[in-house]
């Protein structure tokens, strides 16, 4: 019974510095625990990088009497809570590269200059007279680079036929290789064999 006890005791002070307990079958403490487990990020307890030191137990929560909180060598533990925080940030920064080289992983860089020529991609959203049946050519082109926006956007010399704007982004752009005829016959006098 005394076990019991303790738990209680434990979860009311969790509750009163972090709020209420999630009381599940069979567990006394719950809703508390994640702010005292280390994050993959960051490899310290969110308590940990508020307050500088991951409490031993849950009476370590509780406010201190007002006496107890005064220290001598504040200037100290600001130095302390500042390298703590920029070792936060170098560990959010590194993962931050992490997962950064694994999406940008298989990605190519494509731009254009002004002046290159293009094809273009029709989206069912942004071409949806040139896209309403499967037989329908899914681009058209060359097209010719007529303002760099960004390296993310390119505005096209588009015909008048197209009543959409002229601005694309570079997912939709692939560059047009004229020195490869595709419709040259290679059987043909002067074919490619």
């Amino acid at each position: 019974m005394q076990v019991r006890k303790s738990a209680s005791l434990n979860c009311f002070a969790l509750e009163r510095v972090i709020g209420p307990c999630g009381r599940t079958s069979g567990s006394t403490i719950g809703a508390g625990a994640d702010v005292l487990t280390s994050h993959s990020a960051t490899k310290m307890s969110p308590f940990e990088v508020v307050y500088g030191f991951n409490p031993i137990t849950p009476l370590d929560l509780l406010p201190l009497p007002q006496e107890q909180v005064i220290s001598k060598d504040g200037k100290a533990r600001a130095d302390y809570v500042k390298r703590l925080h920029q070792q936060v940030k170098e560990n959010l920064e590194r993962r931050t590269q992490q997962y950064e080289k694994q999406a940008n992983k298989g990605r190519k860089r494509v731009t254009f200059d002004v002046g290159d020529w293009v094809w273009v991609h029709f989206r069912k959203e942004r071409f949806p007279a040139q896209r309403r049946l499967k037989i329908l050519p899914r681009g058209d082109g060359p097209f010719q680079v007529l303002e760099k926006v960004n390296d993310n956007a390119y505005k096209l010399d588009l015909p008048g036929d197209y009543i959409v704007s002229a601005t694309f982004n570079v997912s939709d752009l692939s560059p047009y290789d004229n020195s490869a005829d595709l419709r040259t016959n290679p059987f043909q006098e002067g074919g490619m064999m």
